[in-house]
Parts: structure tokens; C-alpha cells; sequence
């Protein structure tokens, strides 16, 4: 619910927010701008969560002991992949708020970080 929320949003949560924006000439800021008042409605459903799952989330977890003897490193089995990846997607980001001044489409941000390869050899 929340992403669905979130993607309304944002120029690129949803694929025709891109196709709205650049028929408006809208930069990634004006459409966030424009659609701000859409986080109230986020902040809205996050408190209708709290209150209908407010029992569940004051329970204790049954086991804490197997959840505290979890490695994070363990799940995580390419660090470097994932530096790349996180690298990418911050100049995506970074490029999304430049890109009025940059001139240069949302569409072709987002597809220029989609074809970064972000994977090295194996």
C-alpha cells in the first residue's frame, strides 16, 4: 500500500508518471513538488497500519536469540556487485534531480542506469 503510494509520487514510481511529466515538461523536483501533498496521504495509510496491526507490532519477537545470531554478511554474497549496484543507482538518482538542467529526459535516466552494468565477471 505504502509503495503504491510512494510510486504515485514520484516521476518514476510508476510508468506513466514518466509519460505525464515529459509530456509537461516537468523536471523530477516540479513533479515532486506538484505531488507532495500525495505524502500526507502515505503518512495517512502508514497511521491506519499502526492502528489496525498496533497488537501484532507490541508483541515481543518469540525468537531473539536465532534472530540476533543472523550475519548480514553471510546474505550479502557479492559485496563488490553490490557497491556497483548502489553507485549506479545513486548517480540515477542524483541524474534524476539534474536532469532539467542537464537536459536530458527521465526516460533516458532511467534506461541509461538500467543498461550500467553493474556485474563483473564471475
Amino acid at each position: 500500500m505504502l509503495s503504491d503510494i510512494g510510486g504515485v509520487a514520484t516521476l518514476v514510481g510508476d510508468p506513466p508518471n514518466v509519460i505525464i511529466a515529459s509530456a509537461a515538461g516537468f523536471t523530477f523536483s516540479d513533479f515532486l513538488t506538484h505531488l507532495a501533498p500525495i505524502f500526507i496521504a502515505w503518512f495517512g495509510a502508514l497511521f491506519a497500519l499502526w492502528l489496525i496491526f498496533r497488537r501484532e507490532l507490541s508483541r515481543r519477537p518469540e525468537n531473539i536469540a536465532g534472530l540476533m545470531s543472523l550475519d548480514e554478511r553471510e546474505a550479502l554474497s557479492d559485496p563488490v556487485a553490490a557497491r556497483k549496484v548502489l553507485i549506479i543507482l545513486g548517480g540515477v538518482i542524483l541524474l534524476f534531480f539534474l536532469h532539467g538542467m542537464l537536459h536530458l529526459t527521465p526516460a533516458f535516466v532511467a534506461l541509461a542506469g538500467a543498461a550500467l552494468p553493474p556485474l563483473g565477471p564471475p
